[in-house]
C-alpha cells in the first residue's frame, strides 16, 4: 500500500523521502526542460567561443590529412576488391589472403596506369574516372575485402597477450612512420625521382621520356601508382599510399608465418620492422616496400603451391614475381629465385614444368617495362645498359665506376655484413636492418623435423636471392645496398620467425630458450621504439599535420638551405631554366630546374663536350639561363672521387669565372647567370 502511494506521489519507497528518478518538475513541464538544456548548450558554446580548442588552420590541416588517407585507402580497397574477385582459392591465413589480394590488385592497377599514362592519360580527370569506374565494377568485392579485415582484427583480439603486445609494438612503429608519410616529403630519393617523376608525368600529361631524369628508365610500378594518387590528391596522398603498401606487407608476413607456428607470426613481424631503416622507410615515399609487398605475395602463393601443386598457382606466383620486377631492376632476382623455390616445392618433372611456367609468366608481366624503354630509347635496360641517344656510354661507365666493388668476403657474407655494417645514409649497405633478421636464424636448427619441409621453398628463395646479391655487388659497389633487395626481406623475416619458434620449443635443463629469446626481442623493439619516438619528437611532423606549422616552414626546417634555393629558383623570371651541379633533388623546383641526378654532369660534359667555353655554349643552346652550384657536394666529390683530373677542376673554375654570380643562397649554394 505504501509503495503504491509512493508511486502515485512521485516519491521513492515509503520511508525514504527520495524522489523517484525521472519524476521531477521537468517531466510535468517539458518547456522548462527544453529551456534548461538549451541554456546548458548555450553556456558550453559561449565558453568555447572565448576558449577555442582549434583554429581554422588546425581544421584544414587535419581535413587534408584525412583526405589523403581516404584517397589512398580507396585505391587500396579497390585493389583488394579486384584481387578478391579474380584470385583463386585463398591461403589458409585470412590475413595473408587479404594482403595477397591487395597486392594483386595494385599490380594490375599499376600496369593499367602505365598504359593509360603512356598514351597521354596522366591527368587528374582520367585518374578520377579510373577510380570511379573500378569502384563501380569491383565495389561489392571491395566492401567484402574490407570486412575481411574486421574478421582478422577479431581474431587478433582473441589471441594470446604476447601476440597482441607484439602487434601493438609493430603498430606503434608503423604509426610513427605514418606521421612522416602524411607530412610534406623531405627524403632524398623521393625528391630525386620517386615523387619528382610522377609530378613531371602529370605536368606533361603522359609517361613519356624525361631525358633530364635518367631514372625514368627504371621499372616504375610504384611511381605509376604514386602518379595515380598524386593526380587524385597531393604529394602526401602518394606517400600515404606507399605507407599502406608497407602495412600490407607486414600483415601478410604476420599471417603467413603465424600459419606455420603462432610464435613465428609475431616474431617474423617484429623482425621485418625491427631495424631503424625498416621501421622509418614506410613514411619516405620510396618504392622499396613495394618490392617487399610482392616478395610477400610470392611467398604466400608459394606456400599454397607447396600444399597443393597446381599450374594455376605457379602462374599466379609468376604474376607476383613479374609485379616485383616492375618495381626495380634488382627485384628481377625474384624470377630465378622463385624458379628454384617452386621447383623445390615439387621436386618432380611436373614441378619443373610449373617452375618454367612461373618464370615465363613473370617475364611476361615484366615485359611492359622493357617495352617502354625500347619504344622511347631503343635500349631495353635504359639507362644503365645499352646504347641510346639519351644517355652517353661515358655516363654509364662513370656511374658503374663511381663506387668500387667490396671484397669478395664482404659480398658473400652480405646479409650478415649488412646487419653489422649497415647504417642509414652511410656508404656501403646504406640501411640499418636491425639484429633480429640474422639473430633469430640459428633457431631454425632447433625446429622439429615435421616443420622443416615447409620451410624449404622459402629457404631456397632466400639463398638464391642472397647469391645474386653477392654476385651483383661484386660487379658494382653500388649494388651492395640493402634497400635494393627488399624483395628478399619477407622470406628472411618468415624464416627468422620460424627460428624464434625453434627457440620457443627448446628447453635446456630448466631454462626455456624461448623466454630468453623473447626478452632479447623485447629489448630490441623497446630500444627501437625509443629511438623512433625521439626522432619524431625532434623532426616534429605532427606540428604540420595539426596545422600548428605551415608547410613552407616545416620544409625550411627539415631541408634547410636546399629548400631556400628551390624557392629562389621559383622566383626567377619567366623562362628561366636552372642547371644544378652536384644537386640531384628537383621536386620542389620542377619544371624550372634541371637536376644532376647522378651527380656526374660536369664529369660527363668534360668528356663529351670539351673545355669550359664549349660547355657553356652547349648549355646556352639547351636553353639554360642559370647554373646552381652546390658547393658542399662539389667539395665532397673533389676530395673523394679520384676519376676527376686537375684539368677538370681548372675548367670548372674557368666556367664559373665566365658567369656572373647572382647570389649565394642557403648552406653553400651559389647561383650563377650565363652570359
Amino acid at each position: 500500500m505504501n509503495d503504491k502511494r509512493a508511486e502515485q506521489t512521485g516519491r521513492g519507497p515509503a520511508g525514504t523521502g527520495a524522489p523517484k528518478p525521472g519524476a521531477g518538475d521537468g517531466a510535468q513541464r517539458p518547456w522548462l526542460a527544453f529551456i534548461a538544456i538549451g541554456l546548458f548548450f548555450t553556456l558550453v558554446a559561449a565558453y568555447f567561443v572565448s576558449h577555442k580548442p582549434f583554429t581554422p588552420a588546425n581544421v584544414f590541416a587535419i581535413a587534408s590529412t584525412t583526405r589523403d588517407v581516404l584517397l589512398a585507402g580507396a585505391l587500396v580497397a579497390v585493389a583488394g576488391g579486384i584481387g578478391r574477385r579474380l584470385l583463386p582459392t585463398p591461403h589458409a591465413s585470412s590475413t595473408a589472403s587479404l594482403s595477397l589480394q591487395a597486392a594483386f590488385g595494385l599490380g594490375v592497377m599499376g600496369l593499367g596506369s602505365l598504359f593509360v599514362g603512356w598514351w597521354g592519360g596522366a591527368r587528374a580527370s582520367v585518374a578520377w574516372v579510373g577510380l570511379l569506374a573500378l569502384g563501380l565494377a569491383f565495389g561489392r568485392s571491395a566492401l567484402r575485402w574490407c570486412s575481411g579485415w574486421r574478421s582478422s582484427l577479431r581474431a587478433l583480439a582473441q589471441a594470446d597477450p604476447v601476440t597482441q603486445a607484439a602487434v601493438a609494438c609493430a603498430g606503434m612503429l608503423l604509426g610513427l612512420a605514418f606521421l612522416e608519410a602524411a607530412a610534406p616529403p623531405v627524403h632524398f630519393d623521393a625528391l630525386v625521382y620517386h615523387l619528382e617523376l610522377p609530378r613531371r608525368f602529370l605536368a606533361q600529361g603522359s609517361f613519356g621520356l624525361t631525358p633530364q631524369n635518367p631514372y625514368w628508365g627504371l621499372p616504375l610500378l610504384g611511381e605509376a601508382l604514386y602518379t595515380w594518387a598524386l593526380a587524385l590528391g597531393r604529394l602526401q596522398t602518394a606517400a600515404v599510399l606507399g605507407w599502406m603498401a608497407a602495412g600490407l606487407t607486414l600483415a601478410g608476413v604476420f599471417g603467413l608465418a603465424a600459419s606455420w607456428a603462432k610464435p613465428a607470426g609475431w616474431a617474423g613481424l617484429l623482425a621485418l620492422i625491427g631495424g631503424a631503416s625498416l621501421c622509418a622507410s614506410p613514411g619516405w615515399a620510396y618504392v622499396d616496400w613495394w618490392a617487399a609487398l610482392y616478395g610477400m605475395a610470392l611467398l604466400v602463393v608459394l606456400d599454397m603451391y607447396r600444399a597443393t601443386p597446381a599450374r594455376s598457382l605457379a602462374a599466379l606466383g609468376g604474376l607476383m614475381a613479374g609485379f616485383a620486377c616492375g618495381v626495380k631492376y634488382t627485384a628481377w632476382l625474384a624470377l630465378p629465385a622463385g624458379f628454384f623455390a617452386f621447383w623445390s616445392a615439387d621436386r618432380s618433372r611436373r614441378g619443373l614444368r610449373h617452375a618454367v611456367l612461373f618464370a615465363l609468366g613473370g617475364a611476361l608481366i615484366a615485359w611492359p617495362w622493357v617495352w617502354k624503354n625500347l619504344q622511347a630509347t631503343g635500349a631495353p635496360l635504359y639507362p644503365y645498359v645499352g646504347a641510346s641517344a639519351w644517355i652517353q656510354p661515358e655516363r654509364q661507365a662513370a656511374l658503374r665506376e663511381s663506387v668500387a666493388p667490396p671484397s669478395a668476403g664482404l659480398s658473400l657474407g652480405a646479409p650478415v655484413a649488412a646487419t653489422f655494417l649497415g647504417h642509414e645514409q652511410a656508404p656501403g649497405f646504406a640501411s640499418d636492418i636491425g639484429p633480429l633478421l640474422v639473430g633469430l636464424l640459428p633457431g631454425l636448427a632447433l625446429l622439429r623435423r615435421g616443420m622443416r619441409p615447409r620451410l624449404v621453398p622459402t629457404g631456397v628463395f632466400l639463398l638464391v636471392g642472397w647469391g645474386i646479391w653477392a654476385a651483383a655487388s661484386m660487379a658494382s659497389g653500388l649494388l651492395i645496398q640493402t634497400r635494393l633487395y627488399f624483395v628478399l626481406l619477407p622470406a628472411w623475416a618468415v624464416l627468422a620467425g620460424a627460428g624464434f619458434a625453434g627457440f620457443e620449443a627448446s628447453v635446456v635443463g630448466k631454462i626455456r630458450l624461448g623466454r630468453l629469446a623473447g626478452a632479447l626481442v623485447a629489448l630490441v623493439v623497446g630500444l627501437l621504439l625509443f629511438q623512433q619516438l625521439r626522432t619524431q619528437i625532434l623532426a616534429r611532423p605532427a606540428a604540420v599535420l595539426l596545422g600548428e606549422e605551415a608547410e613552407s616552414s616545416y620544409l625550411l626546417r627539415r631541408l634547410g638551405g636546399f629548400y631556400v634555393t628551390q624557392l629562389r629558383i621559383q622566383e626567377l623570371a619567366e623562362g628561366s631554366r636552372v642547371l644544378m651541379l652536384w644537386e640531384p633533388r628537383g621536386l620542389y623546383c620542377s619544371p624550372r630546374c634541371v637536376p644532376d641526378p647522378w651527380i656526374d654532369r660536369w664529369y660527363v660534359d668534360r668528356r663529351t663536350i670539351g673545355g669550359a667555353e664549349e660547355i657553356l655554349e652547349r648549355w646556352r643552346s639547351d636553353t639554360i639561363t642559370h647554373v646552381l652550384v652546390f658547393e658542399a657536394g662539389m667539395d665532397f666529390v673533389r676530395k673523394q672521387d679520384a676519376r676527376y683530373s686537375e684539368q677538370d677542376w681548372q675548367a670548372l673554375d674557368t666556367a664559373l669565372d665566365e658567369m656572373a654570380l647572382v647570389e649565394s643562397i642557403g648552406d653553400g649554394y651559389n647561383l650563377y647567370e650565363l652570359p
